[in-house]
């Protein structure tokens, strides 16, 4: 499907990920203006993507699998990113945990010059996706399987001096319990269901399998995009265009369309446009590593079970198909302060086979990384660098949290449960252990940042400095990572945004 040509729009959303289809739904509802939502990936297929366990999809097809390049820290081994390609993006293939993070982590961002972001602010937004009663929310459900050996953690947290509390969420440092998930039934939700009942009322028009090469700027004004590979062509855009490409798309984006550091874009040939060095720059993510055990306890989720699960899930949107793997964990810190650890436990390991897993997890990270377009293909796979460990006081915080989950694992409920030996790093030390074995946990921010100094990208009304008609909306404008899973952040941004976006757009 191609957009008639001569056919225009007043605003053009690019991705209908998870900031990107709360956004244009909220466009709908606050203005008159006509939005045309263009997404890389295919439409969300519920049947492949809506039960949990089976569906945390982490390769293709629906998710982007990008490299970084070897990490030279991380024993020069290429973390991959497999952020969501599909409607609903990362909410479609994520875990679903619901943990917004600590209200300090959203004040840090106030204080920082993002005037009208702080957690009173932005907390409305929260409240109203997530808001049981509103028609059209996110529902968030409490597990509706959870594993022995969760149970088994919980009990052990306990023990070690945590407080259980009925979801973790990041709101609370030491606490533990079972995650709080955007799920309906035993069912994932994806914001794409959201994006399409917008679509389903009309004045929003959602395009799949389309790429987005650059945007069009005339005039120091966006006017239109331009679309890449077989449905190439210039779609106009009357009133503007908001960027929801996410943390690697969106400032690649930027930099096609001749916007970002000269010496950058001087690099890949592109006429610089408008200067913005601060594009591309403060990737951060949560970075974490695993410490795995041996169980004498099968796993509920092994794949010779996975028959007879499938049919009862079938049947009842029941037992262990409904669960994300991942169900309970625990956020740790000071009282009143934001978290500095989560630990979030997996009842089978990856690694290895018969084992369990608990990673520990860097909420605050110090170190900082790039994303830009590849000098050689400017149109192919953005050239991604994290920088991970780059600041010596990340892997310290990481050998910290592997002590705190030793403590966990040598409580009596854990005991009782049947580990059999630590597996990883059992007699390796804890630092190489981590150059081998540390990598993201899904949570990468930054790349577009928002404020009012020289390297910031966007204003607090999220529009790019220079452009008043080109706005951000996506987990990229992050100036911090909050303590907590970013599907939650960019919901609240995508719903925010809408609200400060629409009071910028005149009336068509």
């Amino acid at each position: 499907m191609r957009v008639p040509a001569g056919d225009s729009f007043d605003l053009i959303v690019i991705g209908g990920g998870t900031a990107g289809a709360l956004l244009a739904r909220g466009l709908a509802e606050r203005t008159e203006a006509t939005v045309l939502v263009l997404e890389a990936g295919p439409p969300y297929p519920r049947f492949a993507l809506g039960a949990p366990l089976a569906s945390y999809r982490l390769s293709r097809p629906w998710s982007w699998s990008l490299p970084s390049v070897p990490q030279p820290l991380l024993a020069h081994r290429r973390i991959r990113y497999p952020m969501g390609r599909v409607l609903g993006g990362s909410s479609s293939v994520n875990a679903m945990i619901a943990a917004h993070g600590h209200a300090s982590d959203y004040d840090a961002w106030a204080a920082a010059g993002c005037d009208g972001w702080r957690w009173h602010d932005v907390r409305s937004a929260w409240d109203r996706v997530t808001d049981p009663q509103r028609k059209g929310s996110v529902p968030i459900a409490q597990p509706s399987f959870t594993a022995p050996f969760t149970q088994a953690l919980i009990d052990a947290c306990i023990e070690s001096g945590l407080s259980r509390v009925a979801a973790v969420t990041g709101e609370q440092p030491g606490t533990c319990g079972t995650f709080a998930l955007f799920q309906r039934q035993g069912e994932r939700f994806s914001t794409a269901q959201l994006l399409l009942s917008a679509a389903a009322r009309g004045r929003v028009k959602v395009m799949p399998h389309t790429t987005v090469r650059r945007v069009i700027v005339e005039r120091g004004r966006a006017t239109g995009v331009e679309c890449a590979g077989p449905r190439e062509q210039v779609i106009p855009a009357r009133l503007g265009v908001v960027l929801c490409a996410g943390v690697f798309g969106s400032p690649c984006i930027l930099m096609r369309s001749g916007i970002g550091q000269a010496g950058r874009l001087g690099e890949a040939g592109i006429a610089l446009r408008l200067e913005l060095p601060g594009i591309g720059e403060n990737l951060h993510d949560h970075i974490g590593v695993p410490v795995v055990w041996g169980s004498r306890a099968p796993s509920p989720g092994r794949r010779s079970r996975w028959i007879p699960a499938a049919l009862r899930y079938a049947i009842g949107r029941s037992g262990v198909m409904a669960s994300n793997g991942c169900e309970g964990g625990a956020f740790l810190g000071e009282p009143g302060q934001s978290p500095d650890i989560e630990i979030a436990a997996k009842f089978q390991s990856g690694l290895r086979a018969r084992a369990v897993e608990m990673s520990a997890i860097v909420m605050h990270p110090s170190s900082r990384g790039t994303v830009s377009v590849d000098p050689s293909d400017p149109d192919g796979a953005p050239r991604i660098d994290p920088s991970f460990l780059s600041d010596r006081s990340d892997l310290d915080r990481l050998m910290e949290g592997i002590e705190r989950v030793r403590e966990i694992a040598s409580q009596p409920s854990l005991r009782s449960f049947g580990l059999d030996g630590e597996l990883m790093p059992g007699a390796t030390d804890a630092d190489t252990h981590i150059r081998h074995h540390a990598s993201t946990h899904f949570h990468p921010v930054g790349t577009c940042r928002m404020g009012t100094d020289s390297m910031s990208v966007v204003s607090p009304g999220l529009a790019v400095h220079g452009l008043p008609n080109l706005w951000v909306c996506d987990n990229s404008i992050v100036p911090t990572l909050p303590a907590g899973h970013s599907a939650a952040t960019a919901m609240i941004i995508g719903e925010h945004g809408a609200g400060l976006i629409a009071g910028q757009v005149a009336a068509p």
